[in-house]
């Protein structure tokens, strides 16, 4: 009786995979247009119709939110003061080496080096 059961649910499972197989396969029959009509039978010899595929459905894809670790969120902050500094260190500069033609070539060396900088931190 245990093994009758056994056999039975094995059966029941093959066929219930099987059942959508055949309705598919019997809702993929031809279709004939006789005039504005649409049947699965011919009339009057004519011709069968095309008959586009089911359109696929796709859901548009939704970009995850980006998580920004509170590392990283602190890292950007750290490298936005950097270069506000560094604008402001630059500018400094430059009003000194306008302010005193003297120093203006060891200032401009200055000022190159930090605009190294600068774009080493792509500021």
């Amino acid at each position: 009786m245990h093994g009758l059961s056994k056999t039975l649910i094995v059966i029941l499972i093959a066929m219930s995979w099987t059942a959508p197989a055949t309705a598919q396969q019997a809702s993929a029959k031809k279709m004939y247009r006789c005039g504005t009509n649409f049947q699965d039978k011919p009339c009057d010899g004519s011709a069968p119709a095309a008959v586009a595929p089911a359109a696929k459905v796709v859901a548009p894809a939704v970009p995850e939110p980006t998580k920004v670790s509170a590392a990283d969120a602190r890292s950007a902050q750290q490298k936005q003061i950097r270069c506000e500094n560094f604008s402001r260190q630059a500018a400094e500069l430059r009003d000194r080496q306008k302010s005193t033609p003297q120093y203006a070539e060891s200032i401009g060396v200055q000022l190159k080096s930090l605009e190294t900088r600068m774009s080493a931190d792509s500021c």
